[in-house]
């Protein structure tokens, strides 16, 4: 009984519980997204990490996609290992570098239409779940 409670607040009429059904049930339909299985059995744990970080090669497509031809390969692939390798990376340019503050001014800018920035938002159906979940809760104290 709680729950329907709970429901009839956020959904004080049938016209707004019907929508929210047929927004989840769309929801539920969508594609799902890849799923990609690997494993560290021999051992490997070099290379299994470097699988793990650099998105099985989907980060440098992203960079291609993102950056075209504004970029040399080497810049891009400079841009992906400082991805896939941050602490490792940073310390190596700012080794290099003699302002690192102009450094990181030029790479933030340019962070601004990065490929995490483009990247898709493809959590629907998993923003969808803890809305759903957060608003039966019966100790949801949101009215």
């Amino acid at each position: 009984m709680r729950y329907l409670e709970l429901l009839s607040r956020l959904f004080p009429s049938a016209d707004k519980a019907s929508a929210e059904i047929i927004n989840l049930s769309a929801i539920l339909n969508l594609p799902k997204g890849t799923e990609f299985f690997a494993s560290d059995i021999h051992g490997e744990y070099e290379a299994f990490s470097h699988t793990l970080r650099n998105g099985s090669g989907s980060i440098r497509l992203k960079i291609d996609d993102v950056f075209g031809d504004s970029l040399s390969e080497n810049e891009k692939r400079s841009l992906a290992t400082l991805i896939y390798y941050p602490r490792e990376k940073m310390e190596l340019v700012l080794s290099q570098v003699d302002d690192a503050e102009a450094w990181y001014a030029v790479t933030l800018r340019a962070g601004a239409s990065s490929p995490c920035a483009s990247a898709p938002r493809r959590s629907t159906r998993a923003r969808a779940s803890a809305r759903r979940c957060r608003r039966i809760s019966p100790t949801s104290s949101r009215s």
